[in-house]
């Protein structure tokens, strides 16, 4: 049986987006729900899933332009703005996702309570964090130009 470059970037492009986009997503989007000081702990879990498979979902576009690569896609627009998305996506996951979930954690082992104000903002950015992964999932599938 042989197995081709574009298989295996391929199952490794797909492997990574369900395993680390997929763990980030659920992580960042419960956060917010157990950001209480009876539940640090599992914030804190959620927090440093969110951190360390965050920074692994980097792997994704990786795989997925070596993959558009093999079948000569890289040019293709819905390639292109799929990789826009990511880097606009990761960007709202490095610079204000994880340091607000990681101040929170830091006011809650302080013995605050967040407010839901404190938590609106979290809550948005990881409903547009996780809308984000199904805009391109689209792009992936329907290919629309």
């Amino acid at each position: 049986m042989d197995i081709s470059a574009y298989q295996v970037f391929l199952f490794i492009h797909i492997f990574a987006a369900i395993t680390f986009i997929g763990a980030v997503t659920l992580a960042a989007s419960l956060f917010p729900k157990y950001a209480q000081p009876e539940n640090a702990n599992v914030a804190g879990v959620m927090h440093r899933v969110t951190r360390q498979y965050g920074l692994l979902t980097v792997l994704v576009p990786v795989f997925g332009w070596l993959t558009a690569r093999e079948v000569h896609y890289t040019g293709a627009t819905w390639v292109q703005v799929s990789l826009g998305v990511f880097v606009l996506l990761i960007g709202v996951l490095l610079i204000y996702i994880i340091p607000t979930q990681n101040a929170l954690l830091t006011r809650l082992s302080a013995g605050e309570i967040p407010t839901n104000a404190d938590l609106a903002g979290l809550r948005g950015a990881s409903g547009l964090y996780g809308i984000g992964w199904l805009v391109t999932l689209y792009f992936m599938v329907a290919k629309p130009f």
